[in-house]
């Protein structure tokens, strides 16, 4: 695949579009829950669980692009909230 400045615009503003969906869920799932632990493994999933929403989000590959973008790590390896270690 050839990139030229126009193909490289329009996957940008794709993954913009995809982020903004990834941060509303997030925000919804921070709001709906005081408990919740966030996982982001290697295939690109992104899963939820708290006490009342179990979810996972896949997101999509976008062509190299994708590959080549920093993977964000939501990654709290601490005890759940409400139990001992």
């Amino acid at each position: 695949m050839k990139l030229t400045e126009n193909s490289i615009q329009s996957e940008v503003s794709d993954l913009r579009a995809e982020l903004a969906s990834v941060k509303n869920t997030l925000e919804s799932i921070k709001q709906n829950s005081q408990d919740y632990i966030i996982r982001y493994n290697s295939d690109l999933n992104i899963e939820f669980a708290s006490d009342s929403l179990c979810h996972t989000l896949r997101i999509p590959e976008k062509k190299s692009l994708a590959n080549e973008m920093p993977k964000l790590v939501f990654h709290p390896q601490a005890p759940v909230y409400g139990t001992t270690p």
